[in-house]
């Protein structure tokens, strides 16, 4: 279901005048949720491009290079190991990243499949140090292949934050 007209307008503006005061304010984390809420608010409106620049923004803070989906190989070092990624960007953040490039890989670059790899690729690099955190799940990249998760830790709630 569509907004109305003025919604299409208002409501991208509101999240566009947040973002910008969590900028001011140093809130890194919480500017980069508004930002990937902002890119939800004109996908539901329609509007990819604009949804696509605001998680591009999103991603480009979370993991810091600017355009990070096409040079994240020259500019992130990703050799660091999975417990240093985990420690670099947090759990939500590695969880945040790989959604963003889902999103972006779906519906912004699904006839640019250069693009599109490289989404999967840098997913597929930062997704499994979240797992790699347990002992219960695979330790080595290739036992991530067909590895099916059922909880990323045993009694660990990782949607208790309602901010999160």
């Amino acid at each position: 279901m569509r907004g109305s007209a003025a919604d299409e307008v208002l409501l991208p503006a509101e999240y566009a005048k947040v973002v910008e005061l969590l900028k001011k304010r140093g809130e890194k984390g919480h500017m980069i949720l508004a930002q990937s809420e902002l890119g939800d608010v004109y996908a539901h409106f329609g509007m990819w491009p604009a949804a696509g620049a605001a998680w591009n923004s999103a991603l480009d803070a979370l993991l810091g290079p600017y355009q990070v989906v096409a040079s994240w190989t020259r500019k992130l070092d990703l050799s660091c190991g999975w417990q240093q990624l985990l420690a670099r960007y947090g759990v939500h953040g590695l969880l945040l990243a790989g959604m963003l490039l889902g999103k972006l890989a779906r519906y912004i670059h699904h006839s640019d499949l250069g693009a599109r790899l490289s989404c999967a690729r840098l997913a597929g690099e930062l997704l499994p140090a979240v797992f790699a955190a347990s002992i219960i799940h695979p330790q080595r990249a290739v036992d991530c292949a067909l590895y099916v998760p059922v909880e990323i830790w045993p009694g660990a709630d990782l949607f208790d934050d309602p901010y999160r």
